[in-house]
């Protein structure tokens, strides 16, 4: 009696361990662009470009903490995304993060093209201020952006 239940469970084992591993073929591997703290001062934003293959992409943003002090919120940063020059438009994020909430968005790209992405602390100094007032209001960012491959 025992050679039929145990036949039976091995042969599911085969079919449901086999399966999981071609159904595991078929999906592409993540590729993880960025995956780091960025440390932003107020002003200028800035900016990067790559050339992304299609996909669908998915950027989580989460504001930190300064260990410096500072306010109980952070201060407000803003992240675009977009094909370079208007190119692939529904691929677009606009964003603005002023929590400590974690966020997460994503787009299909079409893929084959210049990607641009901005970072911009939002507060507002005096123009003409020096480095040791700007860097009074630096916000530290929590990026990761990756792609699925299509």
């Amino acid at each position: 009696m025992r050679h039929p239940f145990i036949a039976a469970a091995l042969t599911v084992l085969l079919v449901c361990c086999t399966s999981a591993t071609i159904y595991g073929q078929e999906s592409a591997p993540e590729h993880v662009l960025m995956d780091m703290q960025v440390w932003l001062l107020p002003g200028a934003g800035d900016s990067s470009c790559a050339w992304l293959e299609s996909g669908t992409l998915t950027v989580q943003l989460q504001a930190a903490k300064t260990d410096q002090g500072g306010p109980t919120q952070p201060w407000p940063v803003e992240f675009s995304f977009g094909g370079y020059r208007g190119g692939d438009e529904p691929a677009t994020i606009d964003t603005t993060v002023s929590s400590l909430a974690s966020t997460s968005t994503s787009v299909q790209l079409q893929g084959d093209r210049l990607y641009c992405f901005s970072f911009q602390n939002l507060v507002q100094v005096p123009a003409n201020a020096d480095m040791a007032t700007r860097t009074q209001y630096w916000q530290p960012l929590n990026v990761r952006m990756a792609i699925q491959p299509t």
